[in-house]
């Protein structure tokens, strides 16, 4: 698939340059994928439209584990 390609090689670039800590990038380009997908689907198939990109896009890149101070 060239799309996960791509973004797999921006992965592999981000690691190598220390902006992203080291991760398997096929499996997070994956994931990736299919988070940008789900904005899409929850209007597809939620009666309430909603705009979640923001959020979508927060738990992608910092997580759902809460940060200890």
């Amino acid at each position: 698939n060239t799309i996960i390609t791509e973004i797999k090689a921006i992965i592999e670039q981000g690691v190598k340059n220390g902006e992203f800590r080291p991760v398997n990038p096929q499996i997070t380009a994956v994931c990736f994928l299919n988070i940008i997908r789900t904005p899409f689907l929850l209007n597809v198939f939620s009666a309430e439209k909603t705009s979640c990109g923001d959020e979508i896009f927060e738990l992608f890149f910092n997580g759902l584990i809460k940060k200890r101070s």
